[in-house]
């Protein structure tokens, strides 16, 4: 499958191989909300923030077993991410969703602004997978304090959503390299946690669900922006 940009992306045998891998990756990711929450709970805390430190946790729990199911019954790559349903999904409700997981832990400002509902086709769980991975990208390679946002716009055909950071930015001739299993890219990349699967994970849940994502310069400033573009749902 080809996206705007030219790239093209094809799904051998031997990615059947990766599938442990893909699923340790990311489980690591409600594993480290449940930690947080749990830090979280060891302190005093009013009822509602103790019932959305629960409710969070449970959460992610759900999305390890689902992984784990994952697991047990994939056979390949494309098998693993591609969606198990497709429901109508409202991507702003899904960005807000996403950057919740976030909240607790990060020092960065996390933003999400949509001036559209978004709705897509899709899988909730493949989606807010990829979401996270980007999320949790951006905020690795944004230095402290700086700002993450998560931006979903539409026309009549398509849901374009966006995570931009202000970090220090990925150079043209690596666009494309981002989106490679095992890629780590940087000075830091030999130092820097993560097995550098995050972000092939996410191209290949987007194009599991007829979409495309491609990484360009933000129009305004320094930064990186990841752009994911799915067809609109029907009658949205």
């Amino acid at each position: 499958m080809s996206d705007k940009h030219g790239a093209h992306h094809a799904w051998s045998g031997d990615d059947a191989n990766d599938v442990p891998v893909l699923i340790a990756h990311e489980i690591r990711g409600p594993l480290t909300v449940i930690s947080g929450y749990l830090d979280i709970l060891d302190r005093p805390l009013d009822e509602s923030s103790h019932a959305k430190a629960l409710a969070e946790s449970h959460r992610a729990v759900k999305r390890i077993e689902a992984l784990l199911d994952d697991l047990m019954r994939a056979t390949c790559v494309h098998d693993c991410l591609a969606p198990r349903e497709l429901a109508p999904v409202s991507m702003s409700l899904l960005a807000a969703e996403a950057v919740r997981t976030f909240a607790h832990a990060s020092t960065h400002t996390l933003d999400v602004v949509c001036s559209c509902s978004g709705d897509v086709l899709g899988d909730h769980d493949r989606l807010h997978q990829a979401l996270h991975n980007l999320l949790d990208n951006a905020i690795a390679h944004t230095p402290e304090g700086g700002c993450v946002t998560l931006r979903v716009e539409c026309d009549e055909e398509r849901v374009v959503t966006c995570v931009e950071d202000d970090g220090p930015g990925i150079p043209a001739e690596h666009t494309e390299r981002v989106f490679g299993r095992f890629e780590r890219l940087g000075p830091d990349a030999e130092t820097r946690p993560g097995t550098g699967i995050g972000l092939y994970i996410v191209r290949a849940i987007i194009e599991a669900h007829g979409g495309s994502v491609y990484v360009e310069a933000p129009p305004d400033g320094p930064g990186t922006r990841f752009v994911i573009e799915l067809p609109a749902a029907p009658g949205s």
